[in-house]
């Protein structure tokens, strides 16, 4: 009688520990991780990369957590506003406005094909004063090798990532909604040879 109580206290502590843990996986929000230390995502947009030829055809996956916002003026030209945390990804694509179901894996030389991730990068201290959208002002760490996964539900995006920065640093994230999209980043400015 003794070894049933004692199996089923055991069953019954499995159970309630295999369903808090499914409970937090569901409830956790939109976050990206580097080793341990969690940023939630508060936005998240897919931006289509205009000017030089190099850049043709790349597109640009941005998010953003508490503190920086997304803006664009008439003609739909991405600029973030304030202070906070952001993490990209560049990615080879003929798609300009959507973000392509299916695994992009880091390539970081071209040629490209698509859903290549051709630059992933990172900043824990993006200011507008200071920095550039993207990785063209040595914002921060580049990503060196992973992969980025997208699903869609009807308008719902979901996109999982798991990476290496250069420093040896696991990046890790999760973001499921809608991204903001049909905006443009002007990269004239950037100093690049073919």
């Amino acid at each position: 009688m003794r070894s049933s109580a004692l199996l089923s206290s055991i069953a019954l502590c499995f159970f309630i520990y295999f369903c808090s843990n499914k409970q937090i996986e569901y409830s956790s929000p939109d976050h990206f991780k580097i080793n341990e230390t969690q940023y939630i995502i508060e936005s998240a947009a897919f931006v289509k990369l205009t000017g030089p030829s190099f850049f043709n055809n790349l597109n640009g996956l941005i998010f953003a957590t508490d503190g920086v916002s997304f803006s664009s003026l008439d003609d739909k030209v991405l600029s973030l506003k304030g202070k906070g945390k952001i993490l990209g990804f560049i990615i080879y694509s003929s798609e300009k406005e959507t973000l392509n179901e299916g695994v992009h894996f880091m390539n970081l030389r071209p040629p490209y094909s698509e859903g290549d991730i051709a630059i992933g990068f990172y900043t824990l201290d993006w200011e507008e004063d200071k920095g550039s959208v993207f990785y063209d002002e040595n914002e921060g760490p580049g990503l060196l090798s992973g992969k980025l996964t997208v699903t869609k539900e009807g308008k719902q995006t979901s996109i999982s990532f798991k990476c290496t920065d250069e420093d040896g640093r696991l990046i890790t994230g999760v973001f499921k909604g809608d991204l903001l999209k049909n905006l443009s980043y002007n990269t004239d400015h950037i100093d690049y040879e073919d």
